[in-house]
């Protein structure tokens, strides 16, 4: 008995030393919900089927190394050929392989919350104050262009969140004291 009261009291402590968490997960909790209720009502974009269409011969190139032309795409498009890294697609074929568009649009939801993670523990990070962070992450949430775009774009949200990521990983600017 006295052990189970041990362990429940120390549960108990680092919950409260994770209470600077409550936010994003009380967060992270709505917006899962919200992603699953309306993840089939989105269209479809015009360049997504190519980008999907993209994505599936980058994983056709990375399992065989051979580009197959997939869906008419043209060549300037294809893997070897293409300025533009389709990793992220190739990895929504990998989980998707039926191509079904409400799937692609679920999943970029799943992975469109990292921004939002990312965004809230970098605030964190920099202020150390849990207000400013959450303010953050409602602003980026209210901002029509990057929740709207989650769904149906794999190609910017991406960019965006490893923008972030970049931004929190590079760690503050150096002091002055360090420059001299």
């Amino acid at each position: 008995m006295k052990k189970r009261l041990h362990i429940l009291v120390y549960n108990i402590r680092m919950l409260l030393k994770l209470k600077k968490f409550w936010p994003l997960v009380i967060f992270l909790t709505i917006y899962y919900a919200i992603a699953l209720f309306t993840y089939k009502q989105f269209g479809i974009t015009d360049d997504e089927n190519v980008e999907y269409n993209a994505g599936k011969m980058q994983l056709q190139y990375y399992l065989t190394g051979e580009e197959k032309q997939v869906g008419g795409l043209a060549e300037w498009l294809w893997p070897t050929k293409s300025p533009y890294f389709r990793g992220y697609p190739a990895l929504l074929t990998l989980l998707n392989p039926e191509g079904h568009f409400e799937k692609f649009h679920l999943l970029n939801m799943i992975f469109g919350s990292f921004g939002f993670i990312f965004m809230y523990l970098f605030i964190l990070y920099e202020t150390k104050k849990t207000s400013w962070a959450t303010l953050a992450l409602l602003g980026l949430f209210f901002v029509p262009r990057f929740v709207g775009d989650i769904p149906a774009n794999p190609k910017d949200i991406p960019f965006a969140t490893i923008y972030l990521l970049r931004d929190q990983a590079k760690g503050p600017p150096p002091s002055r004291r360090a420059i001299a």
